[in-house]
């Protein structure tokens, strides 16, 4: 599996280079000149078999649902109790959002309890409702934090049930490579907690 901190686009920098940290506005564009920003993929987790049955229930994964400043594809740090900023130089390969539905699938279908899965469209018995509550990186206390809440819903449009996970995954400095690679592998956790939970419910 390829180093999900492994940047697909580099700006120039050189290795071990550090990312500055945009302080002040928070919706503070990128300069419009000079390098691109490096782009950083999300992996899902590499999950063991959980169960030797065989799976029956076909699920549909709603692209989750999340507020500003984390539905964009822009890298969210915390740099302060009341304080958010982007990383600059750096960005998600897509929208968090997108990011993270399809590793949701990509996760949910590796579990032998579950017979499909996919998004919107496919005829299912659930559909899996994700909102994205937190994914940020705390610069002050070098430590990614991910909280999603999930909802299984039936097909005839009731709450069969609902929960939500979460993770934390630590990191040496405020680079781009290791705030990636430390909310990659807090999703990693995070998913699968979520996969354990949805494979026991359908």
């Amino acid at each position: 599996m390829p180093d999900p901190a492994r940047p697909l686009r580099g700006p120039g920098q050189t290795r071990g280079g550090r990312l500055g940290l945009i302080v002040g506005l928070l919706f503070a564009p990128l300069a419009a000149c000079g390098a691109p920003p490096a782009t950083y993929d999300l992996a899902a987790p590499a999950l063991p078999a959980l169960d030797r049955s065989i799976g029956r229930a076909q699920l549909a994964v709603d692209e989750p649902t999340a507020t500003l400043p984390v539905d964009s594809n822009r890298i969210v740090v915390r740099t302060g109790p009341d304080a958010i900023a982007y990383l600059k130089g750096a960005q998600w390969a897509d929208t968090l959002p997108r990011l993270v539905q399809a590793r949701l699938i990509d996760a949910l279908g590796r579990s032998p309890k579950i017979r499909g899965v996919g998004r919107p469209g496919l005829v299912a018995d659930y559909t899996v409702h994700a909102e994205i509550r937190r994914f940020e990186a705390d610069v002050t206390a070098h430590e990614a934090r991910v909280e999603i809440a999930v909802r299984l819903i039936r097909a005839n449009g009731r709450i069969a049930a609902s929960d939500s996970f979460g993770a934390t995954a630590g990191f040496a400095t405020d680079s781009g490579p290791e705030i990636g690679a430390a909310l990659d592998e807090a999703l990693g956790k995070t998913l699968e907690a979520t996969v354990g939970w949805t494979a026991a419910k359908v």
